[in-house]
């Protein structure tokens, strides 16, 4: 067992921070809020990935009753619509019960970023 304070031999002082039971309680203090401070930032990432995927299964869904009502209120009998939309064309196919969509692809291309 190490003793509580031991001599410093640089400067001739004692050396408080060094053994001892206070620095055993200070370093396991230490380890428990980093580890809590690490759960709380991978409960953070699952939530945000939780609202993510909530919000692209609702997308998709309105945008499946949105082509579903378009279709019954035009008399539409097609088993595939195209929707032309800012990011290009949106193609609905009527699959029995199912309706299968092929969003658009926004191609990446450089952006010009202009600092003041």
């Amino acid at each position: 067992m190490l003793p509580d304070l031991i001599p410093n031999p640089t400067y001739g002082a004692v050396n408080p921070t060094f053994g001892g039971e206070a620095s055993t309680r200070k370093c396991i203090t230490v380890y428990v809020t980093i580890i809590i401070i690490i759960i709380i930032i991978i409960i953070v990432i699952v939530i945000v990935i939780v609202i993510v995927i909530v919000v692209v299964v609702v997308v998709v869904v309105v945008a499946a009753a949105a082509v579903d009502a378009v279709a019954m209120v035009t008399g539409n009998k097609a088993d595939r619509l195209t929707f032309e939309t800012l990011s290009g064309p949106l193609v609905a196919v009527r699959e029995g019960n199912f309706i299968s969509m092929d969003f658009p692809l926004n191609d990446p291309h450089p952006l010009q970023v202009h600092i003041r």
